[in-house]
């Protein structure tokens, strides 16, 4: 029994366990309903807000459409600026919409699991009060069986006592002695049984009579309170009586007044019939109302962006204004331009003294910083170089190959003389790399003079080159050979 009440208290406190947690899921159930709720509304107003966004955008595609924001007109900039803006309010309630959807989603999967939970934990909990009274009824039983084998002994004592009495005589003695003294009294009496049973037979067939005799005294009491219940009702009916006199007046004041009260049925349902229109002229009052406030605000946003973008317009204009001084000061024709104006004076004289020698004279070069326009008598600026001789002045590609590179030598070399004073420095090597084979033998004769006339202005000299006349111009010879076990330097 006691195996029984444990296996009873363990599935009671499975089920007391059960119901709290059927309480927390019920408690999560109502908050999916709340939240569920709040997440419909909240989707019908955003697809609502959305509806309005896309009439707006197809609005804007009317040509000579007004602002569906501002109802101004607009030009192709404000046109532009007001699509992005409702496209960009279009995608964040549109993700808004979508988040909200998902999230719906996922609600509704924890609702049928939770709900589930609760159904089964419904089926179990049926089965608890049935275990409450079995349980009830089997503590009860350990009680009471604890209580007997408590008082067992102390029965058995007395079980014991008493058959040892009854063994002896001795048991009820005072009743034993009573017994005798009726026994005596009935001898005494000459009692006769037959009387007896006679005499029980006529008192039973009589008894009636008390019943009667009783109920009649029964009835006798109740006849005051009867006859003052009486009395009572005879004074409700005069009451009654009279109420209906009056109520029978009144019922003809009434059916007088009925001609009166349609009338007034007439009018009262014109005059619910007004107050109908009224309250829907009030709410569409409202929702005007709360429209303009919604178009207020957004119109006093638009102000406020307005003038936000008009200021950090003004500040790009400013900013754009100094980028195009600098662009123009690094153009061509800033200090570009000014940086050639200074140093092609300087250019040209140098080339000009280092061709003039290279040339005894007979060549000389000129730079050309501007150049005047096809289209119009404007100039432009240019860098082209003009190169004279005995014949005339003509461009660089009409001269030959020879002549070309004692221009380009006489060029390359000022340049570098430039640069170097320029830096501060002192050109002190000069590396002569080939070239010398578009010289026909005269003009590879004026090079070496022109380098032997140069040969101060430097330390150093090194002329590379293959051919044999022109090595056996300078004294000292570099030779580099190629062998099979590789290249090797002399110096002689």
């Amino acid at each position: 029994m006691q195996k029984q009440l444990t296996e009873l208290t363990g599935k009671l406190a499975d089920l007391s366990d059960m119901e709290r947690e059927r309480e927390e899921n019920r408690k999560q159930l109502n908050k999916f309903d709340s939240d569920t709720t709040g997440l419909r509304t909240e989707n019908k107003q955003l697809r609502g807000e959305m509806d309005k966004v896309k009439q707006r955008l197809r609005q804007l595609e009317d040509v000579g459409s007004e602002c569906p924001l501002c109802t101004q007109s607009l030009d192709d900039t404000h046109r532009l600026q007001v699509q992005l803006k409702l496209t960009e309010m279009g995608t964040t309630m549109g993700n808004k919409y979508r988040a909200n959807r998902k999230q719906l989603s996922t609600i509704e999967l924890d609702y049928r699991a939770i709900n589930e939970k609760v159904k089964q934990a419904n089926k179990k909990l049926k089965q608890q009060s049935q275990l409450q009274r079995e349980h009830a009824r089997v503590e009860q039983v350990i009680k009471d069986t604890q209580q007997f084998e408590s008082e067992l002994p102390e029965l058995q004592s007395k079980l014991k006592r008493y058959q040892a009495m009854l063994v002896d005589n001795k048991f009820a003695p005072e009743i034993a002695a009573e017994l005798v003294q009726v026994e005596s009294k009935l001898a005494d009496m000459a009692y006769n049984k037959q009387v007896h049973q006679s005499a029980k037979k006529q008192v039973r067939s009589q008894a009636h009579f008390a019943d009667e005799w009783q109920q009649l005294k029964t009835v006798r009491a109740l006849i005051p309170d009867e006859k003052e219940r009486l009395d009572a009702d005879i004074k409700r009916q005069s009451k009654l009586i009279e109420q209906i006199a009056e109520d029978h007046a009144i019922i003809k004041q009434l059916v007088a007044d009925t001609k009166v009260l349609v009338q007034v049925e007439k009018k009262l349902k014109k005059c619910d019939q007004g107050i109908v229109d009224i309250q829907k002229r009030l709410r569409d009052a409202k929702g005007t109302e709360s429209y303009a406030e919604q178009m207020l605000d957004h119109i006093s946003a638009i102000i406020k962006e307005k003038r936000e973008k008009k200021h950090e317009f003004s500040e790009l204009k400013e900013i754009q204004n100094i980028y195009k001084e600098l662009q123009a000061a690094f153009g061509k024709k800033g200090v570009q331009a000014l940086l050639i104006e200074t140093v092609i004076p300087e250019l040209q004289d140098e080339a000009n003294n280092i061709l003039g020698r290279m040339t005894d004279g007979r060549m000389h070069l000129q730079f050309i910083t501007q150049k005047e326009t096809k289209t119009t008598s404007s100039m432009r600026e240019t860098l082209d170089i003009r190169i004279a001789d005995e014949i005339g002045t003509r461009d660089y590609e009409a001269y030959s190959g020879g002549e070309q590179f004692r221009i380009n030598f006489a060029l390359r070399l000022a340049l570098s003389k430039l640069l170097s004073r320029r830096a501060g420095a002192k050109l002190q090597t000069l590396v002569i790399d080939e070239g010398f084979g578009t010289q026909d033998a005269q003009g590879r004769e004026r090079l070496i003079e022109s380098i032997n006339k140069i040969q101060d202005d430097f330390e150093k000299i090194i002329v590379i080159t293959h051919i044999d006349e022109l090595k056996e111009a300078f004294q000292t010879h570099i030779a580099v050979e190629k062998t099979a076990q590789g290249s090797t330097i002399s110096v002689h």
